[in-house]
């Protein structure tokens, strides 16, 4: 009688006659089911576990990478404020620079501006007008003197009134005081000073006596620009 090489025979505890046989070729499918089986969880753990490592790196790239575009993104704000900054500098110095007009005042040195004159009109007989600082978004104050000097044909007066040279004048720290963050409002009454003036020449100097500010309006384009 032929017999399978092998086979599994599954008996009573008790003994007695066998519950199953399983012969041999069905003992090597399932040895090979079982194989499979490992095989397949072997390949799904590795996999698993490569799938966790590279969300781990994944998440310290993503993690660097927002680093480096906060930085960047640091970087351009400063950029695009000192470009704004420069901006309003170099339109500042060319508003400015045109200022530095009239050929029958010889002008001493100009230095960069600390203020300006701004909102400047004519209200019946009076100059109405603010100093404004110029560099009041950076917190920084602007100190010093002002003068308005009226002319009148080859006449002319300073506001307050101090010895001119040239036109300039010559106590550069008696004029009207100023200490602002923001701006000061100002109002002069120019018949009382001159009748009839023809135009008038804004002078600011610093603590130093720096002239900084040589602004010359006629009394023509002011009447023009009022309503």
């Amino acid at each position: 009688m032929n017999r399978e090489p092998y086979q599994i025979i599954i008996m009573r505890p008790t003994g007695g006659q066998a519950i199953l046989t399983i012969h041999s070729r069905w003992v090597r499918l399932i040895l090979l089911l079982l194989l499979l089986l490992v095989t397949v969880v072997a390949s799904l753990a590795i996999g698993l576990v490569q799938t966790r490592r590279n969300l781990a790196h994944q998440n310290v790239t993503i993690a660097s990478q927002a680093a480096d575009i906060k930085d960047l993104s640091i970087r351009l704000a400063r950029r695009d404020e000192e470009i704004l900054s420069l901006k309003k500098k170099m339109s500042s110095a060319i508003r400015h620079k045109s200022y530095i007009i009239p050929t029958q005042i010889k002008l001493p040195e100009l230095h960069p501006p600390i203020a300006e004159i701004a909102e400047l009109q004519l209200e019946g007989d009076d100059l109405v007008f603010k100093i404004v600082n110029i560099k009041a978004s950076s917190g920084a104050s602007a100190s010093g003197h002002l003068f308005a000097v009226f002319r009148k044909g080859e006449v002319m007066v300073s506001h307050p009134a101090v010895n001119l040279l040239d036109g300039v004048p010559v106590e550069k720290n008696s004029g009207f005081a100023f200490s602002i963050r923001n701006f000061k409002p100002m109002r002069i009454k120019a018949t009382d000073i001159i009748s009839d003036w023809e135009n008038v020449t804004f002078y600011i100097f610093d603590e130093e006596d720096k002239l900084r500010l040589a602004l010359p309006v006629t009394r023509e384009q002011l009447e023009e620009a009022s309503p």
